[in-house]
C-alpha cells in the first residue's frame, strides 16, 4: 500500500489551494510543515530542504506565440489577443502598446523577430542594440470611461526596487534604473476619430533619466509642463531612436 504522510497531504493541499488562487509560494509549503505537530512529521517524508528545493523551479522561459495555438470551444490565442488587446485606448494596454511602438523606433526588436517576448518583470522596459536602457511611460488626454473633462496627463517617475527574475530577489536599493525615459503621448483629443492605431496621433517626449535624478528627485510622477520645462526633446514616432542616442550617457 502507499503511505502518505500528514506532511505531504499538508503541503500538496496548500499547493492546489494555491493554483487555484494564483498565490504560489513556496514558503508558505515549508511554513506548513514546520508547523506541524512533531508526531505527525515522523511519518516518512522528504525533508523541509526537499520541500523548498522541489518548489523552486527557477525562472520560467516564455517562448513567442504564433496566435493559431488552439483553446477550448474552437477559439483561438488569436482570439484571446483580440478579446485582451483591442482597446488601446485604456490605461494598461495603452501604455504596452507604447513600449511596443518605442522598441520598434529604437531597434530593440523587429515585427517579425521570432524570440521577441516582453519580460514583464525587468528592471527597465527596453534595451536598445547600442545598450542604453530604456523606461517608457504613457498617457494621454482621452480615456476610454466617460469623461466631463479632458485629463491631464501625467506619467510616472518613481524610483523603485529592481527585481532580478533570474535570483528572485528585488534590490535594497530605490532607483530609477534606465539611461534615459521615452514618455508617449497619445495627444489626440477628439474620441469621435481617436486611433491608437495612427501614429500621427502620438507624441514622443525623451529625457536623460540623469536629469531627472538631479532635478526631480523623489518626485513619483511628472506632466507636460515640467517634462518641457527640463528640456525634454519633443518628437514624432521617426525621430525617437536618434532623440533617445542624443539623451544617452557618452559612450553609449
Amino acid at each position: 500500500s502507499i503511505r502518505t504522510s500528514p506532511t505531504t497531504v499538508a503541503v500538496g493541499a496548500m499547493k492546489a489551494l494555491s493554483w487555484m488562487t494564483g498565490t504560489f509560494s513556496p514558503t508558505a509549503y515549508t511554513g506548513i510543515a514546520r508547523a506541524l505537530p512533531a508526531e505527525m512529521r515522523a511519518y516518512p517524508s522528504p525533508s523541509l530542504k526537499e520541500v523548498e528545493m522541489a518548489e523552486s523551479p527557477g525562472r520560467y522561459q516564455a517562448r513567442r506565440l504564433t496566435g493559431d495555438e488552439r483553446l477550448p470551444a474552437g477559439a483561438s490565442v488569436r482570439d484571446f489577443w483580440r478579446w485582451i488587446g483591442s482597446d488601446l485606448v485604456g490605461n494598461t494596454t495603452r501604455a504596452l502598446f507604447a513600449e511596443y511602438l518605442v522598441g520598434l523606433a529604437v531597434g530593440t526588436f523587429t515585427a517579425s523577430e521570432a524570440d521577441s517576448v516582453r519580460d514583464e518583470w525587468g528592471a527597465y522596459d527596453l534595451e536598445t542594440p547600442e545598450g542604453v536602457k530604456l523606461e517608457v511611460k504613457s498617457s494621454a488626454f482621452l480615456q476610454s470611461w466617460w469623461q466631463e473633462k479632458e485629463a491631464a496627463p501625467r506619467f510616472g517617475i518613481a524610483r523603485t526596487q529592481a527585481w532580478d527574475d533570474a535570483t528572485g530577489q528585488s534590490s535594497e536599493e530605490k532607483a530609477r534604473w534606465s539611461d534615459v525615459y521615452v514618455f508617449c503621448l497619445l495627444h489626440h483629443r477628439s474620441k469621435a476619430t481617436l486611433n491608437p492605431l495612427d501614429i500621427g496621433q502620438w507624441t514622443f517626449l525623451v529625457l536623460s533619466t540623469a536629469v531627472l535624478d538631479e532635478r526631480v528627485g523623489e518626485q513619483g510622477s511628472i506632466g507636460l509642463t515640467r517634462l518641457r520645462e527640463l528640456g525634454a526633446k519633443e518628437v514624432p514616432f521617426d525621430g525617437i531612436a536618434k532623440a533617445v542616442r542624443d539623451a544617452a550617457p557618452s559612450g553609449r
